[in-house]
């Protein structure tokens, strides 16, 4: 029994494999029974990074042990990349999930589970979380609604809860859904699940969603009476990794500590395929952009684009702020710990690579990053434990590539007790900083920090 190789699994889909759509319309035949995962070649599968298009098929499970033993949804699919190949709009390299050919399976005659420990682990690893809540998301959904009256399952497409859910949550993204040789009660469904999402897509809020999706599930079908908890499950548990991203698009801290806390997934994306970064960048929230690459984003996290190929840097560019780019920067470099091998190396005597920036050559090249970083981050106790490491005065002056002090960056971001702190140590409140040299005296005018003003006033007089 064959198996994909592991190199295909992606870290934003753990256990999901992702199908060559090019290859299932060579390979697959019209009317014949659908093969499953891991009786497909190594060759099918494609890497999701390398795709243009990402698709994702809800379609009804026909028979007991397998969706098509007759080979009609294949027909459909087929068709319907077929007619996207035609309208150039399928590369080579576009893949899809559905959910037979994407995970391990029970033998489809039989039902005898004949998966290995691998495989099963596997299985289980994508049907947790709000990982099928997140396919549907943030896909392209293509929906196959036929089921024929001699059908071994023959209950109605969107009866079926696996099928509801399903449609419900790809109503809730943002890019189109292929509806072609769909029925139109199917149409209608979708286009008032549509309707229900709005509000969704707009804000990010899903409470009103989730009340009425609790109410219609209960009168769907499951093969499987366990299942319907399930599935209620992965709309719950996308609920709350939407609250995440929400609170972080508004600069909450506080409502995204609380949703870590319930388990949210911090790679979980919304209808538009951003992240709860990606949401705090492209918004300017610096406290909660400096949280999640400190204590909960992988470097693999910060570096996922959205389904838009935007960069999260090109976000952080595109919302304003310096300071996000600045913290962007730093992780990239450092893998998932912003500052640990710089500390490491000033604590050791060394000294770590960078540029100190403009009008800083006395001090240790990483000296102005940790000074930067720490205001940025507005962390206190690091702050405290870098000044106290610095061997000249005027270190505490040091300037960053972009020429900008870590006074200057805690002033604009009003982090008073580190302005403060930098003051006492004997920072220069004039300093021309950045390319428009303004001060961070002038920056606290500026932007009306009455508490900083007065705090520069004082070590004016």
């Amino acid at each position: 029994m064959a198996s994909p190789p592991p190199s295909l699994e992606d870290e934003e889909y753990p256990g999901v494999y992702w199908v060559k759509a090019y290859w299932l319309l060579y390979n697959l035949k019209d009317g014949e029974r659908m093969p499953r995962c891991q009786d497909l070649p190594a060759n099918a599968f494609g890497h999701l990074r390398d795709a243009t298009r990402v698709f994702a098929v809800t379609h009804p499970w026909l028979g007991r042990y397998s969706p098509d033993p007759d080979g009609i949804q294949v027909e459909t699919l087929r068709s319907k990349l077929s007619s996207m190949a035609e309208q150039m709009l399928l590369d080579r390299k576009d893949v899809l999930f559905f959910d037979y050919l994407s995970l391990p399976q029970v033998h489809h005659e039989s039902g005898k589970d004949d998966r290995t420990e691998e495989q099963l682990r596997r299985f289980k690893t994508a049907l947790s979380g709000d990982l099928m809540g997140r396919i549907f998301l943030t896909s392209r959904v293509l929906v196959i609604d036929e089921v024929p009256k001699e059908a071994v399952s023959n209950t109605e497409f969107l009866n079926r809860g696996w099928c509801f859910f399903e449609c419900v949550v790809a109503s809730m993204n943002a890019l189109a859904r292929d509806l072609l040789w769909v029925s139109e009660k199917t149409k209608s469904e979708i286009a008032r699940f549509r309707k229900l999402s709005a509000k969704f897509r707009e804000t990010g809020e899903l409470d009103e969603l989730l009340q009425k999706f609790d109410t219609e599930l209960k009168s769907k079908k499951f093969a499987l009476k366990a299942d319907a908890a399930m599935v209620r499950g992965f709309f719950v548990s996308l609920a709350r990794s939407q609250r995440l991203i929400r609170a972080a698009a508004g600069g909450d801290w506080d409502g995204c500590e609380s949703m870590l806390a319930q388990k949210a997934d911090v790679i979980a994306r919304d209808g538009w395929g951003r992240t709860a970064l990606h949401a705090a960048l492209l918004n300017a929230r610096v406290s909660v952009v400096a949280q999640l690459l400190k204590n909960h984003c992988s470097a693999h996290a910060a570096a996922m684009k959205t389904l838009t190929n935007e960069t999260s840097l090109e976000l952080a560019k595109e919302g304003g702020s310096l300071e996000c780019q600045v913290l962007l920067q730093h992780k990239f470099k450092h893998g998932s710990s912003v500052l640990d091998t710089e500390v490491e190396q000033v604590s050791s005597g060394g000294t770590a690579s960078g540029n100190a920036g403009p009008s800083s050559s006395s001090s240790k090249p990483s000296t102005a990053k940790l000074l930067t970083i720490r205001a940025i981050e507005n962390d206190e106790e690091g702050l405290r434990e870098q000044l106290n490491r610095l061997s000249q005065p005027n270190e505490v002056d040091a300037r960053d590539e972009h020429g900008i002090s870590a006074l200057y960056y805690a002033a604009s971001l009003q982090h008073v007790e580190l302005v403060r702190m930098l003051l006492k140590a004997g920072a220069n409140p004039d300093l021309p900083c950045g390319g428009d040299q303004e001060s961070a005296s002038a920056c606290a005018t500026r932007l009306g920090f009455a508490d900083v003003q007065e705090l520069f006033a004082t070590a004016h007089s």
